[in-house]
């Protein structure tokens, strides 16, 4: 207060010496205070979430209630294991649609005879996002080894209690606008690989290719890419894709989507729940840029979306409309996932435990790219609305990214213009409009 008063004295700046000692010794204070707001703050907030934490292990349902759908917490809930012993089966015969009022979510079969044990996990989509995979899947693991498993004080539940609680104080204004700017003049009909379509519910008939990577002279490269540009692998792989994408779509205006984990706060890291939150982001591969350039843009598009991911894309959506829409399907219809794992299963003296995607038959975006790296290897799976897109499309596909990384990983200052790809696409697909705006 002392300073502040000094400050706004009218005869302060006759001196400017002490006038500039004045203002750093305030705004050296203004530091200190914002800091310890900040501690207070986030211990306020684990505060909250410890007094929110319950140590019974609950099961969820959901309905509609006054037009809004809302989660019901049951506090007992019968659960079972299916065992099936018959060699001959089909898992696609176990995984069955859910009934969300009805509990439990997740559904369990074990298969075993002779020759191997599997266990089906089922589970909508409500309970767990893909990391919570992979964190069932260790857990799974250590109570196999008889390992103590460290007790869980918060649970997904109450995170949810915490989130709805505070969501009112939090200020979202500056990523709002962010969000608004980001999408000036957005076209939801062009650049997406099977059209828009306001009315569809956003469930599709799927299917799966995979490919596999095992050249390790490529693989090598494609790290010395990143490396070099000092960017991640991700960066390295999403931007290839987004030169294939921007190929198939004829457009040069493309938004693609990618989850984050959105564990944001402390004590989150190994909690099973659907935090994810799917970012939009809309990248420009324009002809005339070199690969290392738009990768480059494609970072700094990735950096903005982080830093404004509090504001939920489903917001997002509802904003740029005017809640006419909230469908991600508005703003993109492919989603592009990566995992980097540092082993393909967990092997120990007592089990080995791996895990195995059954095959696509639901799928809920139009196209979904998942890219897996391994220390030894690369998988990529590309998933689709096989009602909506073509076998032979996809594969061909598959086919350009592979050529695509295997020319920006010999030359990242090649222009995208220069990459040659299998344009005869655009001749035997319907997902090309006639109106294109393309500049190749």
């Amino acid at each position: 207060m002392e300073l502040s008063r000094e400050l706004e004295a009218p005869d302060v700046w006759d001196d400017p010496d002490r006038a500039q000692k004045l203002g750093q010794e305030r705004a050296g204070l203004e530091r200190i205070v914002t800091t310890l707001s900040d501690h207070r703050s986030t211990l306020d907030d684990a505060k909250d979430l410890l007094e929110l934490a319950v140590e019974e292990q609950d099961q969820d349902t959901f309905d509609v209630i006054n037009e809004e759908i809302m989660q019901i917490v049951h506090e007992d809930v019968p659960f079972k294991l299916n065992i099936v012993t018959d060699e001959n089966y089909n898992i696609g015969d176990y995984v069955k649609l859910f009934e969300l009022q009805k509990a439990p979510l997740i559904r369990a079969t074990l298969f075993q005879n002779e020759n191997s044990t599997k266990l089906l996990l089922d589970s909508h989509h409500t309970v767990g996002d893909g990391l919570s995979v992979m964190i069932m899947i260790n857990e799974l693991a250590a109570l196999y080894e008889g390992r103590n498993m460290e007790e869980l004080y918060i649970q997904y539940k109450d995170f949810a209690q915490w989130q709805v609680d505070h969501r009112e104080f939090i200020d979202t204004t500056e990523e709002k606008e962010y969000w608004k700017k980001n999408f000036e003049n957005y076209n939801p009909i062009k650049g997406k690989i099977a059209g828009f379509n306001p009315e569809e519910t956003e469930v599709y008939a799927g299917n799966d290719i995979d490919e596999i990577i095992t050249d390790t002279t490529l693989l090598n490269r494609l790290n010395k890419v990143a490396k070099d540009n000092r960017t991640t692998l991700f960066m390295v792989y999403f931007s290839a894709f987004n030169i294939v994408y921007s190929r198939y779509t004829a457009s040069e205006d493309v938004v693609i989507g990618t989850p984050l984990h959105g564990r944001n706060y402390g004590g989150l890291s190994d909690m099973i729940g659907t935090f994810a939150n799917g970012l939009p982001l809309r990248n420009y591969p324009y002809g005339n840029k070199t690969f290392a350039e738009f990768m480059d843009d494609v970072k700094k598009t990735l950096i903005g979306a982080i830093n404004n991911q509090e504001y939920h894309v489903n917001e997002v959506i509802q904003n740029l409309t005017s809640g006419q829409y909230h469908n991600t399907s508005y703003l993109f219809d492919t989603v592009f996932t990566m995992f980097i794992l540092d082993r393909e299963f967990i092997e120990s003296d007592n089990i080995t435990l791996e895990y195995e995607d059954d095959k696509t038959t639901v799928e809920t975006q139009k196209m979904r790219v998942i890219v897996k790296i391994l220390p030894d290897k690369t998988n990529i799976k590309i998933k689709y609305a096989c009602d909506h897109l073509e076998k032979n499309m996809i594969c061909r596909m598959m086919e350009d990214y592979k050529k695509v990384l295997e020319v920006i990983s010999q030359n990242d200052s090649i222009k995208i213009e220069d990459i040659s790809l299998d344009m005869d696409i655009v001749q035997d697909t319907k997902i090309i409009e006639a109106d294109v705006d393309f500049d190749f």
